[in-house]
Parts: C-alpha cells; sequence; structure tokens
C-alpha cells in the first residue's frame, strides 16, 4: 500500500510539471519572432527579341551614305535650291548635274530642277562658261554688268533686283525670263558681251568702261 501511494504521488508530480511546462511553452514561437518578407524575384522586362542592353526604343543606326561617284562634286548644299527649304535627308533626293551632285528637300523639287537646271546655277554658286563649263565659284566676286534696255533674247525688261541671272566669268548677266534666254546666250556668250557692256581684255571679261579708262 505504501508503495502504491508513492507511485501515485511521483506520478501527481509528474503530471504537474508536463501541465507547468505546455503553460510556458505552449505559446506559438512566431509571435515573438520579428517577421522576415520573402524577396520578391528581380523584375524581368518582356522578351522583345532584344538581349544585353538594347531597348525596344533604340534608334537604329543611320545607313551609311551612298558615297559620290567619282568625278563628281558634291556641293553639299542644306538648302533646295528651288524652294529654299532645309534639307533633312541629305542623301534621299539628288540629281548629278555637269558633274556636281545636287541635294534637295523632296521629289517635287528635285523634278522641277531636271526640267531647268540652268535657273538654279546661281543659287547653288555654280558659274557658266559655257554650256557643258560650270564651275564652283564664290558668288561674292561676281559684280553686275550693264543692264541692257530690253532682254537682248526676249525683249523684256531686265529686273536688277531679281533672279533671273547666270553666273559667268565674273559678272551677274541678266535676262528677261528663263523661258531659254540663258541658254542662248551660252551658245555664244561672245556674240552678246557688248549688249551688257562688257569685252575681252587680256584674256579676261572687262566692263568697256574699265578698258577704256
Amino acid at each position: 500500500m505504501r508503495y502504491a501511494l508513492a507511485f501515485l504521488a511521483a506520478f501527481a508530480l509528474l503530471a504537474g510539471v508536463a501541465a507547468f511546462l505546455r503553460v510556458r511553452g505552449g505559446a506559438p514561437a512566431a509571435e515573438n519572432t520579428p517577421h522576415v518578407s520573402e524577396p520578391e524575384p528581380p523584375h524581368s522586362e518582356p522578351n522583345d527579341g532584344k538581349t544585353g542592353h538594347e531597348h525596344a526604343d533604340d534608334k537604329p543606326e543611320s545607313e551609311p551614305a551612298t558615297p559620290v561617284p567619282e568625278g563628281v562634286t558634291d556641293l553639299k548644299n542644306g538648302r533646295d535650291p528651288v524652294t529654299g527649304a532645309a534639307i533633312s535627308d541629305a542623301a534621299a533626293f539628288t540629281e548629278t548635274w555637269k558633274g556636281f551632285l545636287v541635294h534637295f528637300a523632296d521629289a517635287a523639287s528635285r523634278d522641277r530642277y531636271r526640267q531647268d537646271p540652268i535657273r538654279y546655277s546661281a543659287k547653288l554658286d555654280l558659274a557658266m562658261e559655257g554650256p557643258d563649263d560650270v564651275k564652283q565659284v564664290d558668288p561674292s566676286t561676281f559684280r553686275m554688268s550693264v543692264l541692257p534696255d530690253e532682254c537682248p533674247f526676249c525683249g523684256q525688261e531686265l529686273d536688277p533686283e531679281g533672279d533671273v541671272y547666270i553666273l559667268h566669268r565674273g559678272f551677274k548677266i541678266y535676262f528677261g525670263c528663263w523661258m531659254g534666254c540663258p541658254t542662248e546666250f551660252l551658245k555664244n556668250p561672245g556674240e552678246y558681251y557688248e549688249d551688257y557692256g562688257l569685252a575681252e581684255h587680256d584674256g579676261k571679261l572687262m566692263l568697256k568702261s574699265e578698258i577704256e579708262d
């Protein structure tokens, strides 16, 4: 009997200790543990077929300009000789005339130029010695000739403030219109020098008034 009571007392003691330990340690450890958020996966761009550091809005490299043909001088004009508009793409619209590469703002201007290139020669700083003798010059060195009372070719009045002229051997030669007048002049310029108060002197074209003086 004594041993039975001792066993029951020991069992009760163990049960009490177990209950005490459940009360002390039964709270979830997570309540006292700091919250640590899991790292988010790295952000990835949609696959647009590009790799490395390329982006969808990157502009492709421009294509190299078409090389100028051998024997042709690129005028590199930044303004359209027909309209005066700025040229945004120098390689888009071009025309080669008398050994010079001319640039245009659009196809319409290029087509107008093709109809009468002589009309725009002075605007491109090109002087015409003859029908096929064209030179790049500094137009600021060209002077006014004497103006006839009327155009020797069409009979119209000449406008010294206008742009109906060509550059020729150091002088601005004016005409009444573009309807063939410069073309006729260039066929035989010497035949019309007197009309413009010009004359040959020591291989140069000069004003007759300067020679006589």
